[in-house]
């Protein structure tokens, strides 16, 4: 085990989740563990998939140290959201088993440069473990 493996798994995870399973485009959701472990979850019009994968504990830990950041720092956006603008559900629970979660339309987190940020490493880490089949 590495150094940074013990202090990501004391971070807990962040799972993001976005979208309608009845909506054209599906829902979809990624959980990333403080050890690196990733799992991804679709569905769209009743079908159902999942992925599983790993990243290495240090980008774990930042992913998860980022979006408790972006949570702190939140500010609160607007009512609604443009039409057909996705919103977003960004939860971070630490080891002790606490959560927080953030919901945020899409429009707010890419106003962020944070929220951005965290959304571009989000996306890239579920388009990877899911060899490119899940959007968020």
């Amino acid at each position: 085990m590495t150094q940074a493996e013990p202090k990501a798994a004391a971070l807990g995870s962040i799972e993001i989740s976005v979208g309608f399973e009845t909506h054209p485009d599906g829902a979809a959701s990624l959980r990333v563990d403080g050890d690196g472990s990733v799992r991804v979850e679709t569905a769209r019009a009743g079908e159902r998939a999942s992925f599983e994968g790993k990243i290495d504990p240090e980008s774990a830990r930042k992913l998860i140290e980022n979006a408790a950041e972006l949570q702190q720092a939140a500010k609160p956006g607007k009512a609604k959201g443009l039409p057909d603008e996705a919103r977003y559900t960004i939860t971070v629970t630490q080891a002790n088993g606490s959560s927080r979660s953030l919901e945020a339309w899409e429009s707010d987190l890419e106003a962020s440069p944070l929220g951005r940020q965290l959304l571009i490493d989000l996306r890239l880490t579920a388009a990877r473990v899911s060899d490119q089949k899940a959007v968020l």
